[in-house]
C-alpha cells in the first residue's frame, strides 16, 4: 500500500554493477563497445563508460537513504542512447533481473504496485528517473514495481526544486510507522450509506500523496473494501447467530475477530494502507455494532434472528 515498504532484491555473491555489466556484454556493435568495452584475444579493455558506470552504481548503493545526492551527468548522445537501449532493449538479463524484482516480494506485493498498493502491476518505474539518469536503467534497486497510473505521474519528477528533497516515498529503503493519513466513516441517514473521508495528518510524504493522487483513489478503493467487511458482517450474522445464547456474546465475538483481522491488515499492508484504515476507523467508530448494521442492512431473516436474541437478552 501508499508508504510501505517492499523488499529490495538480495545479491547474495554478486553486486548490483553485476547486472549491468551482463546486460551491457550481450550488447552488439558500437553499443557494446561503449557499454562495456572491447575483447581481443581474450582480454578486455572496458570502455570509459563501463568504468564510469561502475563508480556510479557504488554511489548509488553507498546512499540508497540518500538519493538526492545524485547529480545528473551529461552524456553524449552516443553514449545516453546506449544506456537507455539497456533498459529500453529486451535481453535475457533484463528479463532475469525483472523477475527476480517481482519474485522477491511477499505475494501481495508480487502483483501489486509499491507505490499505491491499489492497481496491479504493469510496468517497472525507474526511482531516479531514466530520462534525467540514464547510468541507473537496470540498476536493480532503481526498479520500482509500478501500475500505469503511478508510473505515468511520476514521470520524470525526482526532487523538488524549492527544497531538494526527494518527491515520492522509496518503497525499498524509506520507511513509515506512523499515521500520515487518517480515515473517518459516516453514516449517511439520508441515503443510508456511509461516506469515507480521508486527510493528511502529516506531512511526510506529502507531495508522494499529492501526485499519485492518494486519496482520492484510497477514497473509491475504501468503498470496496467496506462493502465487503458489510456483506460477510450481514452473511456471518445469519449463519453464526443461532451458535450464541445472547446478541452481546455475538458481538463481543465479533469484535474480537474484526481486531484480529484489522491487526493483520497493519502488519501486511502497513499502518497507512487503506485496508489498515478501513478497518481500524471502523473498529474504533460507533457504527460498529452488529445490531446497527442488521437494523440498517439485513435482511428480513437476519432482522428476525435479531429480535428473537433481543428478546431472550430482555
Amino acid at each position: 500500500m501508499a508508504l510501505d515498504s517492499i523488499n529490495p532484491i538480495e545479491l547474495e555473491n554478486v553486486d548490483s554493477f553485476s547486472y549491468y555489466e551482463k546486460i551491457a556484454k550481450s550488447k552488439n556493435g558500437s553499443r557494446k563497445r561503449i557499454l562495456y568495452g572491447e575483447t581481443i584475444q581474450s582480454n578486455v579493455t572496458h570502455s570509459e563508460i563501463f568504468n564510469k558506470i561502475k563508480d556510479k552504481y557504488q554511489f548509488y548503493d553507498e546512499n540508497v537513504e540518500n538519493l538526492e545526492l545524485l547529480v545528473m551527468d551529461n552524456y553524449l548522445k552516443g553514449d545516453r542512447e546506449a544506456l537507455k537501449h539497456c533498459y529500453d532493449s529486451p535481453t535475457n538479463g533484463l528479463r532475469s533481473l525483472k523477475e527476480k524484482i517481482i519474485q522477491s516480494q511477499t505475494s501481495f506485493y508480487q502483483c501489486k504496485c509499491a507505490y499505491c498498493g491499489i492497481n496491479g502491476i504493469s510496468a517497472m518505474d525507474h526511482y531516479a528517473p531514466k530520462e534525467k539518469f540514464p547510468e541507473y536503467a537496470i540498476h536493480p534497486y532503481n526498479l520500482v514495481p509500478s501500475c500505469s497510473f503511478c508510473n505515468t505521474k511520476k514521470s520524470d519528477l525526482f526532487l523538488d526544486e524549492d527544497n531538494n528533497n526527494r518527491i515520492f516515498f522509496n518503497p525499498y529503503f524509506d520507511e513509515v510507522d506512523s499515521n500520515i493519513l487518517e480515515l473517518e466513516i459516516v453514516y449517511l441517514e439520508s441515503s443510508n450509506n456511509f461516506s469515507f473521508n480521508i486527510k493528511l495528518v502529516e506531512d511526510s510524504y506529502a507531495s508522494h500523496i499529492e501526485f499519485l493522487e492518494i486519496i482520492p483513489r484510497y477514497e473509491k478503493e475504501a468503498i470496496i473494501i467496506f462493502d465487503t467487511l458489510r456483506t460477510d458482517l450481514l452473511l456471518s450474522f445469519e449463519a453464526h447467530i443461532d451458535m450464541y445464547d445472547t446478541l452481546l456474546t455475538y458481538e463481543m465475538n465479533y469484535k474480537k475477530q474484526l481486531k484480529k483481522t484489522k491487526e493483520a491488515k497493519l502488519k501486511l499492508h502497513g499502518i497507512n494502507s487503506v485496508d489498515y484504515l478501513v478497518y481500524n476507523s471502523f473498529y474504533n467508530s460507533k457504527y460498529c455494532s452488529v445490531e446497527f448494521f442488521i437494523n440498517k442492512f439485513g435482511s428480513k431473516i437476519a432482522k428476525l434472528k435479531l429480535s428473537r436474541k433481543d428478546d431472550v437478552s430482555k
